[in-house]
């Protein structure tokens, strides 16, 4: 299966095991997965993306490599995925962008692209955004978007408790 998800620049596709080059390129870089609190190993790429094509037989939906229109490369991967977060399960919006794409817009315009799919397509009344109490970021990404700050908790990672805010956008408040 190709296009999933389409926007002004970008293509969202289902990930495939042929992509796996191309996605450890920022999955391995710790800048990027600061987030994470390290950069991926090879074998960690792997468990990241056989976790995301076991998520697409489950949920149908997963990250997805997001892909420049013009150029035809990544710029990284952004998706629709179901998690639990806060002890919930709630479907969540989520992207990790390569650093080489940083602050030029495609990880607000691929959670936009997401969000219309899912409250359009999927009909869910609400999606979240999750990230680390730091993450400038990715906060004023859910903020631009109209998502409002729910709370926060700590998720155990990596021998690690890292503090994250949960922020929610309602369908009503979307469309």
């Amino acid at each position: 299966m190709g296009k999933i998800i389409e926007s002004e620049r970008l293509v969202l596709q289902r990930l495939k095991q042929e992509d796996f080059d191309a996605i450890a390129v920022f999955l391995k870089d710790p800048e990027v997965m600061y987030a994470w609190g390290h950069g991926f190993s090879d074998e960690e790429v792997h468990e990241w993306l056989d976790k995301n094509l076991k998520r697409y037989e489950d949920d149908g939906y997963a990250f997805f490599l997001a892909v420049n229109k013009q150029t035809g490369k990544p710029v990284g991967v952004t998706g629709i995925i179901h998690n639990e977060i806060n002890g919930k399960q709630r479907w969540e919006i989520g992207y990790i962008i390569d650093k080489k794409f940083w602050k030029q817009g495609y990880a607000k315009e691929g959670s936009k692209a997401c969000l219309e799919h899912a409250f359009r397509e999927m009909a869910l009344d609400e999606m979240v955004f999750q990230m680390r109490t730091d993450n400038i970021a990715s906060q004023k990404v859910a903020e631009s978007l109209g998502a409002k700050r729910e709370g926060e908790y700590i998720r155990h990672y990596w021998g690690e408790d890292m503090p994250h805010y949960i922020y929610v956008i309602k369908r009503e408040d979307y469309i």
